[in-house]
């Protein structure tokens, strides 16, 4: 199967709603990723709650077809958008666990606080993360991926509320996700190597001209992928009226 036939797939399938601005998946060239996409996306059905109203946002630029969006970008969704009840955003890293056993390199997931509220997921331990948690100066917490917790932590209830060592510091574990949970781009662009981690991103300033955010949301009542991408180009078109943007990009 190639791409784009897994692209027509995805449209008729019950997972992440597809639109111009408002899509699921990255552009995959590898065989063995498009069969990652095709298998994960297509076979198992998302682990969120009203899959059908939750959809990814792009930026789409005159000489781009789609890339990634800005901080600020972010912001200026959650206030300016009536089509969305929601918008969060997050981004890929790595780290190394010192904790049960070798050292292992982990990808983590650096998250907003909303993020797990906006894909409609709760922990099966501990509890969810709040605003306060973003703020750069409050302690260092982590969200701790099912998989993690059985294979390295030996499923130990007791976890939530002790520290692990995260890149040779002590971070506070608050919650642990439930069986099968994974980012959006872990079924896509990451399906070879999968978040396993989440920890808060911990913006220190909102920034227009940096795309490198993925972004989610959640539809509200009666709207569609076709009347939110309507909205977010009207609200770009005025903020490239008002200075925001510049019109060749």
């Amino acid at each position: 199967m190639d791409f784009t036939g897994a692209l027509r797939g995805l449209r008729k399938s019950p997972g992440f709603t597809t639109a111009a601005l408002i899509t699921l998946s990255l552009g995959i060239g590898a065989t063995s990723a498009i069969f990652s996409v095709v298998k994960a996306v297509l076979l198992t059905p998302l682990p969120y709650a009203a899959h059908d109203q939750r959809v990814m946002l792009w930026s789409k630029w005159v000489n781009t077809d789609k890339t990634w969006v800005s901080s600020q970008e972010v912001f200026d969704y959650r206030e300016l958008a009536k089509t969305l009840t929601g918008v969060a955003f997050w981004q890929n890293t790595s780290q190394n666990l010192t904790e049960s056993g070798e050292p292992a390199r982990l990808t983590i997931g650096l998250v907003s606080a909303n993020l797990f509220d906006v894909l409609g997921v709760r922990p099966v331990l501990g509890r969810a993360l709040t605003d306060d948690d973003d703020r750069p100066t409050s302690a260092p917490v982590a969200v701790l991926g099912h998989g993690l917790w059985v294979s390295r932590l030996n499923t130990d209830p007791r976890i939530v509320g002790r520290g692990i060592m995260l890149n040779d510091v002590d971070v506070g574990v608050i919650e642990v996700m439930p069986e099968g949970f994974r980012l959006p781009t872990d079924f896509t662009a990451d399906a070879a190597e999968p978040t396993e981690l989440w920890r808060p991103f911990r913006l220190a300033r909102a920034n227009r001209s940096a795309h490198t955010l993925y972004a989610a949301a959640v539809l509200a009542p009666g709207q569609t992928p076709k009347t939110a991408t309507a909205e977010l180009q009207a609200i770009t078109r005025r903020l490239t009226e008002q200075g925001e943007y510049h019109a060749e990009m």
